[in-house]
């Protein structure tokens, strides 16, 4: 007869080798049953109750959502923390709920030192699951796959490079396979490809960061709620806490609950970094929720004992005092316990009885069970087959989850034949022992607690046997990283192995040194600063003790040493340490290909000093010597490049530009980045010519060479000189035509400037002319290729600049200030604080406008702008001054709003946008018209006449966006001169239609505030109330209720809390307000999904505000909350090209 064995957990196989004549084999085993679970009511309750807290806010209620709900458990060792939460997650599985629960389980290790190391096994083991076969599973596994692809799109390369596993869930996608950076002290290729770019990006953490936080948002929903458990949190590292605090702190990620654990104390303990964490992400909004978990009650341990040997509670009581009194209810040792009482046969399953008994001598039952509980495990250990023994000793110096085929190599290496077959039989016993765990179907082990793991390392006494061990481990698991199956855990663990091993002839020096550089460049690449600089420094000091002068020795390691360890100083703020490690690696070089990557590292690190001047000069420095810029004379050899550059467009087609080859040369290439890192620079210290000189210069470098990853960005910029300097339209439009086109070809080596090349398309060059939702979605598009390449600054720059984009284009202000609000969350997570200024600075209107802040003119009176204020503030004051501009213009102070346009000049001139110049020119003029009409000053007017002129230039040479614009101030001058109301009132007219019809609504409100006023200056009171009543109802659509309030209380009507019905006629239309909302509607449209859906999608908008949005807004509200929308934006394209334009 067969007998079937089930192991508390792992596989489930025959147990005939462990098979008796009768039964006793199988009766005489203490098995644990998992079916019961003792005590913990109150914690599971407390845990499921945080569960809920994750739909608490799908119910149609207004409040926005919360941050993801949070757990602590602090708990000693073998308290049953990791089953209390295995649990929890049984009982949320077993509910008949409309979701399916995702679990993920990671446990962070003391000696292991590899970054991500208990987060990258949580997702490990999750996707090692997803990809069993199963109906439940397969169903989840497309979604995540769809939803990966759907959110990351051209990013999965980089996502698989962190997270290796994750490429074998989308095998299925034909992607090539990422390439895994192995530590080869080889000169590497400095061919732009996508993982050179995130290995060697300074903000490659931040890159991280946001990939994981796009990662999870995708797998993240309603439908697979995701609850991810991190074990030992007081073990954690620098790189894993931040990440677990961004994500914590991130209100896009919902739907995940996160459950730590951290020895009891160490989490309330501020000198520990997790501590520090924990107090940082407790908000008012978000409490935390500590659970101690204590040891076991004696009648809970009582009822766990009577379980176990299946006998009454009462009949057990005397060996659970014994137990108890050992114990002190720890139940992971309550249960070691009785293994060792059965090994000592003190505990027996009698034949006689057909149940569990044992001996009760006193003393000697007594003495049985050592104070040192820990020697249980050890005693376990010990009474196993040797082979078992030796490869839990082995397993034990590698990770706490390790595969069979690693095992096998190691036990081969040691001494031990054994083949694969061979060597599961004998793990497999590991788990029949309730040592080891095993998931069904894998070759994946790891330790059942960590105890285990700990008596398995110790059993090998310590001196030069347990140094000839790890010299054995850590040498095999060197080679087999890099071999095909290589794991990155393998180079961190040789390298512990080795460098604590150097005394008793672990390996040569030289062999060390390119260790710890492989090492080095792991964590660099993982953003794991800390541990990489610890990495370098030994290969710093192993590389000394090779020769007195290991440049002449050893040059190419030394070369690459040195350049990794400067990179990573520069990169976590060292600069001091770094820019001596610089000089040494320039006085060293061989040749000027080796100085100029140093060159180019240093000055990147003076820019993120605010160091603009000497990064500028930096840069000039090794263009200078490599010869590829002048010493001197830059304007004239400016002027010359100019010309070629003119010359050039002028003959070749854009055809026979993009058939220009990609630069393979790596010399060149390098030198295109130095002259992207100088323009940037000469743009910060405001040196216009200089800009525009290395610009021209990476033109004729690409027409000559070929392109490369700032090519693209090149062709955008000189698009944007056209434009601002030589009002040449057409030739600005080329360029950025040309440089989208560029970023396509050249893809994906220009994807580091993809961000910054779309948003001076966009931003400087489109959006005088294009559609709003063309420009908003390639603002939106910059955005998320920065964030994606690490470009923080520059991404969260694009997507602030589409928020004020939106707020001055006509969107419903309740909708950008969400929008805003949530921006502002995302950089306060991200501590981008120059970006956070600029967004602040361009709320203050729209505050005062939706009557949140109340407008106090001395506190918005500007102060005076330090002359040491960096250049890089300078769209903060822009955006602040504009501001201001439009509060004094929009309530009538216009002394105040002329002294803001005098703030506003040195700023305009250089900046050169369709947002900053049409709304200055607008606003500055309409303030002169109003201090004309109050002071009559002749000199008032002029100027009024002279911003005429300027927007009629505008739509002249940039685009016909600001037309609306012009004709109204050209309705308000208009006013001044003429008393024919017929002629005025037409002006106004057809100024408030063109406003209209470019969906402008804000402008039309306006617009008709002003001719309200005139006309009541002109005694037509009648006319003046119509165009009033007008203002207020598109002014309450628009969402500036201040604007309303402050009508009626100037010019004494309504407000009134129904829509105005007056018709007012313009020629030959007559629109009334409800066919203003319809046009504003069916032309904002895409435009506010573009930006309001996504946003509310983000910051949860409720059923309740979705109801809000009424049919003439052409969205419709859906069951499960979603808005979708009434026209496509192919529609809404037909519709403007059928109506009647004239004036636009």
């Amino acid at each position: 007869m067969v007998s079937h064995y089930k192991p508390s957990s792992g596989r489930c196989f025959y147990d005939d080798q462990y098979e008796s004549d009768d039964e006793e084999g199988l009766n005489n085993t203490i098995v644990f049953s998992m079916d019961n679970f003792f005590g913990r009511k109150e914690e599971i309750q407390s845990l499921k109750e945080l569960f809920d807290q994750l739909f608490c806010h799908d119910d149609g209620s207004d409040d926005p959502p919360s941050l993801c709900p949070v757990a602590i458990i602090q708990a000693s060792s073998g308290t049953g923390k990791s089953a209390l939460v295995q649990r929890f997650i049984d009982n949320l599985r077993k509910e008949v709920n409309d979701y399916t629960v995702c679990y993920m389980h990671g446990r962070f290790e003391r000696t292991c030192t590899d970054p991500f190391s208990a987060i990258l096994e949580a997702l490990d083991d999750f996707f090692r699951l997803l990809l069993l076969q199963g109906k439940d599973r397969e169903s989840n596994l497309v979604r995540i796959r769809a939803a990966i692809k759907d959110s990351l799109q051209a990013e999965m390369s980089a996502l698989t490079a962190l997270i290796p596993s994750l490429g074998d869930v989308l095998r299925d996608d034909k992607e090539e396979k990422p390439t895994v950076l192995r530590g080869s002290t080889s000169n590497e290729s400095v061919a732009l490809t996508d993982n050179d770019s995130f290995a060697c990006c300074p903000n490659s953490w931040n890159r991280i960061r946001y990939l994981f936080k796009v990662f999870f948002c995708a797998i993240c929903t309603k439908d697979y709620p995701l609850v991810m458990f991190l074990d030992d949190c007081q073990w954690v590292d620098d790189a894993s806490l931040g990440v677990v605090e961004s994500l914590l702190q991130d209100p896009d990620i919902r739907y995940f609950m996160f459950i730590g654990n951290a020895t009891q104390g160490l989490a309330e303990d501020d000198k520990t970094k997790f501590a520090r964490v924990l107090r940082d992400i407790e908000v008012p909004s978000r409490k935390i929720t500590r659970i101690d978990l204590m040891n076991l009650s004696i009648d809970e341990v009582g009822e766990f004992i009577a379980d176990t040997l299946k006998l009454e509670v009462e009949t057990t009581r005397p060996l659970t005092e014994i137990i108890y009194g050992k114990t002190r209810g720890n139940i992971f040792f309550s249960m070691q316990a009785l293994e060792e009482l059965h090994r000592r046969n003190i505990l027996y399953f009698s034949v006689i009885t057909f149940q569990w008994e044992w001996n009760l001598d006193g003393v000697e039952f007594e003495n049985a069970l050592s104070d040192n509980v820990s020697e249980y495990v050890s005693s376990k250990i010990e009474s196993l087959p040797r082979k078992l023994k030796r490869a839990l000793v082995i397993a034990s110096y590698t990770k706490a989850t390790f595969d069979v085929d690693t095992l096998q190599s190691l036990m081969n290496e040691d001494g031990i034949d054994i083949n694969h077959k061979q060597l599961v039989g004998l793990l497999d016993v590991g788990v029949l022992a309730g040592l080891l765990l095993n998931t069904v179907g894998t070759g994946i082990y790891k330790f059942a607690h960590d105890r285990i793991q700990q008596a398995s390392y110790w059993m090998v006494p310590c001196g030069k046997e347990r140094d000839k061990l790890r010299i054995m481990v850590g040498r095999m698991l060197y080679e087999l990283y890099f071999l095909q199956e290589g794991k990155d855990w393998m180079l961190f663990v040789a390298a512990d192995h080795l460098n604590s091993c150097i005394g008793h002839g672990g390996k040569d020096d030289l062999s060390l040194a390119e260790l710890n550089l492989a090492c080095g460049k792991k964590a660099r690449f993982l953003a794991a600063f800390v541990p990489a600089s610890l990495y370098l420094r030994l290969a710093v000091n192993y590389l000394r003790k090779l020769s007195k002068d290991p440049w002449e020795s050893h040059y190419e390691l030394s070369y690459h040493i040195y350049r990794e360890i400067t990179d990573n100083e520069l990169c976590v703020g060292n600069f001091e340490s770094g820019n001596e490690l610089a000089r040494i690696v320039v006085n060293n070089a061989r040749n000027l290909g080796d100085k100029l990557p140093t060159f180019l590292v240093l000055a990147e690190a003076k820019g993120r000093q605010q160091k603009h001047s000497e990064s500028l000069l930096l840069c000039q420095e090794a263009l200078i010597k490599v010869g590829a810029i002048p010493k001197r004379m830059h304007f004239l050899h400016m002027k010359k490049d100019v010309r070629v550059i003119k010359r050039f467009f002028k003959k070749y087609s854009d055809y026979d530009i993009l058939l220009l080859p990609i630069c393979q040369d790596k010399a060149k290439i390098i030198v295109m980045d130095l002259l992207s890192q100088a323009s940037r620079r000469a743009l910060f210290c405001g040196d216009q010519t200089e800009f525009l000189f290395c610009i021209a210069r990476k033109l004729r470098m690409t027409f000559e060479y070929g392109f490369t990853r700032g090519s693209a960005h090149a062709f955008a910029s000189y698009g944007q000189f056209l434009q601002t300097s030589d009002s040449d339209v057409e030739g600005a439009l080329r360029m950025g035509r040309l440089a989208r086109q560029i970023l396509d070809k050249t893809d994906p080596i220009s994807r580091p400037m993809k961000s910054q090349t779309l948003y001076v398309v966009a931003y400087f060059i489109e959006a005088w002319g294009f559609p709003r939702e063309h420009v908003m979605e390639s603002l939106r598009e910059a955005h998320t290729s920065g964030m994606a390449k690490g470009n923080i600054e520059v991404g969260f720059q694009c997507i602030v600049l589409c928020n004020i984009f939106a707020q001055n284009t006509g969107y419903p202000l309740v909708y950008v200030e969400k929008a805003g609000a949530e921006l502002m969350q995302q950089l306060h997570l991200f501590k981008v604080d120059s970006v956070l200024a600029q967004l602040n600075a361009s709320r203050l209107s729209l505050l005062c406008l939706t009557g949140k802040k109340k407008i106090d003119w001395k506190e918005l009176e500007p102060s005076d702008v330090s002359s040491g204020e960096s250049n890089a503030d300078v769209y903060r004051y822009v955006f602040g001054y504009l501001s201001r501009l439009e509060l004094g213009v929009y309530f009538g102070n216009f002394e105040f709003a002329v002294r803001i346009s005098g703030l506003l000049q040195p700023y305009i001139e250089t900046d050169g946008s369709y947002i900053c110049v049409s709304r200055e020119h607008f606003y500055s003029g309409i303030a002169y018209v109003g201090l004309t009409r109050e002071t009559g000053v002749q000199k008032y007017h002029n100027k009024s006449i002279e911003y005429v002129k300027k927007l009629r230039h505008l739509c002249r040479t940039r685009g016909l966006n600001v037309h609306h614009k012009c004709l109204l101030l050209e309705a308000e001058v208009l006013s001044l001169e003429c008393k024919d109301v017929q002629k005025i009132a037409a002006a106004y007219d057809e100024a408030i239609i063109s406003a209209v019809k470019m969906g402008y609504n804000h402008d039309a409100a306006f617009g008709s505030e002003l001719a309200g006023a005139s006309m009541l200056l002109l005694s037509e009171d009648s006319g003046s109330m119509q165009y009033l009543n007008q203002a207020c109802d598109l002014w309450r659509e628009h969402g500036a209720h201040e604007k309303v309030r402050h009508i009626s209380a100037k010019r004494s009507i309504m407000d009134g809390d129904t829509d105005s019905d007056i018709s007012i006629s313009f020629e030959h239309n007559i629109i009334s307000s409800v066919d203003l909302s319809d046009s504003r509607a069916s032309l904002d449209l895409d435009l506010l999904v573009g930006i309001t859906m996504q946003t509310a999608i983000q910051i949860g908008l409720s059923g309740a505000e979705s109801k809000e949005l009424s049919d003439d807004d052409g969205l419709y509200g859906t069951s499960d909350g979603k808005l979708v929308t009434t026209k496509s934006a192919k529609e809404i394209t037909t519709t403007v090209e059928n109506t009647d334009t004239s004036g636009t």
